[in-house]
């Protein structure tokens, strides 16, 4: 083709990029599908597209460079101690060397925020630990990710040891090689489903039912953020559990300026107390597999050990205390097995449901 025709369909491949990066690429950084793994391969592939117009003599458009300079921070925002990304929405841990070859070709160093409004992220950052927490909703089916129900759902880890961690995702070519022979039914896989039910995240869950549902509303989502003296908290809350039981789910997370003391307080409230009663309800703290729990203390709470031999105690108040079988699939193509801590009860009719948990470094462990 002619040199004309060549700058012709170059313009017009131009715009259609602006397009599609004002369509993906959200205010804060973040993608529209609210997956990391997905933002991290759409910087990449935008990286690769600038060093190409560059080397082609033709200037990037300003577009382009405004997505990777925002796009760079956000990345930032989902990496754990460990360097990988944190697990919402079917993303997978990455690998942290191919993490940090994009961050290093974007050359964008802006830093993390703390509240991501537009893409539904806190981050609360406390000496040498991290919370990251959903407080978004779903996004909606067909945005290149994998919706999860996990709103209010969060990860927390300290140094480069991850200790609360949602379930990940499975790559769809392994789902069958999991699943007994003949029995993976059509449509949506059992492990797509099971992984991004509520089930599977660090947060509540009411009668075994899903916090969102991709065919329906997406649930109404309240946050509130406050510091002091380098001690961060949440509040939050969601009514996904009011149409179908009338509850709201109402969580406070802190993190002391520590970064060695995590506590939080859950809340089912609303007219379902009456009418719901008798609903099994659970908040789910799923661990990474790099951890050992076990029960103290007659069941009142939990030790959990780490891979470097620090120690964690978790104590509750209002719920049953046990620890169970988890799974995990941070890495995508390996399926581990961990556990979780779980905190259950019954809803009472007409009394609202109230459970308060700390979770604390053990003293002499470091």
């Amino acid at each position: 083709p002619s040199g004309r025709t060549c700058a012709a369909r170059l313009t017009r491949a131009l715009l259609l990029l602006e397009k599609e990066i004002a369509a993906q690429v959200l205010p804060d950084g973040g993608h529209v599908s609210r997956d990391p793994s997905m933002l991290h391969a759409v910087l990449r592939d935008l990286v690769g597209l600038r060093l190409a117009l560059v080397q082609s003599g033709t200037a990037p458009p300003a577009t382009l460079q405004h997505a990777i300079d925002r796009m760079a921070p956000m990345l930032r925002f989902f990496r754990h101690g460990d360097g990988g990304l944190a697990l919402f929405h079917g993303s997978f841990e990455d690998v942290s060397a191919a993490l940090d070859l994009t961050l290093q070709l974007a050359d964008a160093r802006g830093k993390p925020l703390d509240s991501a409004t537009q893409s539904g992220f806190e981050r609360l950052v406390a000496k040498r630990s991290l919370v990251i927490a959903d407080v978004g909703p779903p996004p909606s089916p067909g945005l290149g990710g994998a919706p999860h129900a996990s709103v209010l759902a969060f990860e927390f880890s300290h140094g480069k040891e991850r200790l609360f961690v949602n379930c990940g995702a499975a790559w769809r070519h392994q789902e069958r090689t999991l699943w007994p022979k003949g029995d993976l039914p059509r449509g949506q896989s059992p492990w797509t489903k099971a992984l991004a039910a509520t089930a599977a995240h660090c947060t509540l869950i009411v009668g075994e039912t899903n916090s969102s549902d991709p065919n329906a509303d997406p649930p109404a989502v309240l946050v509130s953020r406050d510091e002091l003296d380098g001690a961060v908290w949440l509040e939050l809350s969601h009514d996904g559990y009011r149409k179908r039981y009338g509850l709201t789910h109402r969580r406070r997370i802190y993190l002391a300026a520590t970064g060695e003391d995590v506590r939080g307080e859950e809340t089912l409230d609303g007219p379902g107390t009456v009418s719901s009663g008798g609903r099994r309800y659970a908040v789910r703290f799923h661990l990474h597999p790099t951890t050992q729990a076990s029960l103290l203390q007659n069941g009142t709470s939990v030790l959990v050990k780490t891979a470097t031999g620090q120690g964690w105690q978790f104590r509750a108040a209002g719920g049953a205390l046990n620890v169970e079988e988890s799974v995990y699939f941070g890495r995508g193509r390996e399926q581990r097995h961990g556990q979780q801590i779980v905190l259950s009860g019954m809803v009472a009719p007409g009394d609202p449901v109230r459970i308060k948990w700390a979770f604390a470094k053990v003293a002499g462990r470091h």
